[in-house]
């Protein structure tokens, strides 16, 4: 704080009089703080002259009490108080002071003079002030004082122990908080009326009813620093819907007195005016680099149109000037510029169509849209486009930018197009994003002869291969239903079929659940390839049709269903620690593998018809009446799946059937440690 300038010139001239009656008029207006006055003080005792300060300090003082500022004279008597209070009477008159300060609190303070110990000697000032800025901490919360904490919000005063120096605070989500007077102090934010968070617990619909620039404005203003977009989001949850956040926050932050600054993480403050706002947006402008004057420009409101202009001229002028030395920033000028001026003088095209280093300046454009933007300049207007467009496609990383590259060739050179992409098949690890590209889209018939399998084997030989880290995920898509493999499958040849099966059970870099839809599409389109003479599995047509069923509805539900399952929980976000997507992949992998074991069991399926049965001895599919000392028994030999031990029905690759199996009527047999003989054989019913 400094001098007040009469006051200030008084002491130059060392015209004391003139400095006592400028004092007199200073302190006679309402006083904000005693800054500056007592550096007069201080001033004139550098000079000796005690006595001069102690009564201008005597005419401070009779003023403050005449003014009720009791607050500013406890600052006073604490800091110079012995200069004018008379010996033995400073303890009173900062009670008096205190009592002044605080006489709306009645009883309550004197309840905390006795605690604090200011009700006690007079003549005992031994640390007077700890004790009345101990006070001071106690009676600075009442009861409905409206607070701010860290990570929890605005919360109101509920509740004040003077016995156990404890507040109980509720805020938004925490009811009756217990916080001690000494924390307090660190922890609890006293927030003032006009304070945003104040009137969302007090009075929301207001704020609800203020334009969107408005209450940003209320939000801004209500900090002494900038705010991030997160945390005016933070201020005005429940103000703002969840859903209109975003068209909130984009109109809002449009109002011309908003300052932006901060680069990528931006921060927020509200401008005193349009000019002001305009000045500090020219000021960061000027001095910052070319990415960042860019996003400057594309911030400038559309009302701020001087300024806009101011950025334009000046980036233009820029952008002119380094055509021919820097081309690419010129290009990344000239398109943002374009954005919001369409009457740029200085012509680019003439540079593009005459630039020899053209890589150079592709390379330089390190956003897709400036890339897209060249592209398509380019083929308007260069005669060598398909070169440099072919060489671009091969070596681009964007697969959107493929997508855009295959369009330009499409439409404009169709007889080119096929052989672009065949070359993309020549050197994939060179080329490893052209290669995906042209792989994820190939449906096999568009294929040389002898490449399908050659395909199928880069596509999973490259899911572990560092230089198509970057396209993991698109090279476990094309393994996928509906992807790549399964597509080319259906273009083998039976001898190259077998290869592709063991190219799929060694593959170390696709996962295991992934595995069995490719194995089995192959073997149900080879059912022979990579398979041995198998057993025939026995079993009767209720059965059968009963597995069919679980069949098809693992086929056509429960694994469609599971696939959906993991692509919502993909969706939730960090898979490492996403549970539902852990749970989701287990699932597919039983359903994959039960899958599997009972396409192949259905392939061994033979019926067993009671019509044909041979029940001349022990066969699969007949009844045995056993006899024995300790009764009779029935025992029925089907196959695995209608086997049930308790309704004496076993399975004809249990050992008791192998046991019984080729015997006789009259035969002897054990079952189960007990000793039969076989009455009669019949065929199952």
């Amino acid at each position: 704080m400094t001098i007040p300038e009469a006051l200030q010139n008084a002491l130059d001239d060392n015209d004391l009089d003139t400095l006592e009656l400028e004092w007199l008029g200073t302190i006679s207006e309402p006083l904000e703080s005693l800054g500056g006055l007592l550096k007069v003080i201080d001033t004139l005792d550098r000079r000796d002259l005690e006595s001069r300060a102690n009564t201008l300090l005597e005419l401070l003082d009779e003023q403050l009490r005449e003014q009720n500022a009791w607050g500013l004279r406890l600052e006073l008597i604490q800091k110079l108080g012995t200069r004018f209070v008379k010996a033995g009477h400073i303890f009173d008159t900062t009670i008096e002071s205190v009592r002044k300060c605080y006489e709306d609190r009645g009883d309550e303070l004197e309840s905390l003079l006795q605690t604090v110990g200011l009700d006690g000697n007079k003549d005992d000032t031994t640390k007077l002030w700890d004790k009345v800025d101990r006070l001071r901490n106690l009676l600075i919360y009442e009861i409905g004082t409206v607070v701010a904490m860290k990570d929890k919000g605005v919360g109101q005063v509920v509740d004040v122990n003077l016995q156990l120096q404890t507040l109980k605070v509720d805020f938004e989500k925490i009811k009756g908080m217990s916080v001690g007077f000494r924390a307090a102090g660190k922890m609890l934010e006293i927030l003032p009326e006009d304070h945003v968070l104040y009137r969302k617990l007090n009075a929301p619909g207001e704020l609800q009813e203020l334009e969107p620039a408005q209450l940003l404005r209320t939000v801004l203003e209500s900090y002494d620093r900038p705010l991030s977009g997160a945390e005016v989001k933070g201020v005005v949850d429940g103000l703002v819907p969840t859903k209109s956040w975003t068209s909130w926050w984009n109109n809002a932050r449009k109002h011309p007195q908003v300052i932006a600054s901060g680069g990528s993480r931006q921060t927020y403050t509200w401008a005193g005016s349009v000019e002001d706002a305009e000045d500090s947006a020219w000021a960061e402008f000027e001095g910052a680099d070319d990415a960042r004057k860019l996003e400057l420009l594309r911030r400038t409101s559309s009302q701020q149109k001087e300024l806009q202009g101011r950025m334009v001229e000046h980036l233009s002028a820029l952008g002119e000037h380094l055509l021919e030395s820097e081309p690419a920033r010129a290009f990344k000028i000239h398109a943002a510029l374009e954005r919001v001026d369409s009457n740029i003088d200085w012509n680019l095209d003439e540079t593009l169509g005459n630039l020899t280093d053209l890589s150079r300046l592709l390379d330089a454009l390190d956003t897709r849209v400036l890339r897209e933007r060249a592209y398509r300049q380019l083929a308007e207007l260069r005669d060598d486009w398909p070169e440099i467009l072919e060489r671009r496609f091969l070596g681009e990383t964007d697969l959107k930018l493929h997508d855009l590259l295959a369009g330009i060739f499409t439409d404009r050179k169709p007889e080119l197009a096929p052989k672009v992409f065949q070359r993309a098949y020549a050197q994939p690890s060179k080329t490893p994003g052209a290669f995906c590209y042209v792989a994820g889209r190939t449906s096999g018939d568009d294929l040389p002869e002898g490449l399908v399998l050659r395909l199928i084997k880069q596509i999973l030989q490259f899911l572990s291969d560092d230089n198509f880290a970057p396209y993991k995920k698109q090279l476990e898509e094309m393994c996928e239903s509906g992807g790549t493999i399964p597509r080319l499958i259906s273009e083998l040849t039976e001898n190259e079929a077998a290869e592709a099966l063991a190219a799929i059970e060694r593959s170390s870099g696709l996962e295991s659940y992934r595995k069995p839809p490719l194995v089995n599409a192959i073997m149900l389109k080879f059912p022979n390839v990579g398979k041995e003479e198998e057993q025939p599995l026995y079993a009767t047509a209720e059965a059968l049709a009963e597995k069919r069923e679980e069949m098809r509805a693992l086929v056509e539900e429960e694994i469609p269903a599971n696939r959906q399952a993991i692509e919502e929980a993909r969706a939730h976000g960090d898979l490492r620690e996403n549970f539902e997507y852990k749970s989701a992949r287990q699932r597919h992998e039983y359903l994959a593998a039960r899958a599997g074991n009972l396409n192949q069991q259905l392939e061994r399926a033979r019926v067993l018809d009671p019509a044909k049965i041979d029940a001349s001895q022990v066969r699969v599919g007949t009844r045995l009446q056993l006899e024995g000392d300790q009764g009779e028994r029935t025992l029925t030999i089907l196959g695995p799946w209608e086997s049930d031990p308790e309704a004496g029905i076993i399975s004809y690759e249990s050992d008791l059937a192998e046991r019984l199996l080729g015997l006789s009527p009259g035969d002897d047999a054990e079952v189960e440690g007990l000793s039969y003989r076989i009455a009669g054989i019949e065929p199952f019913a």
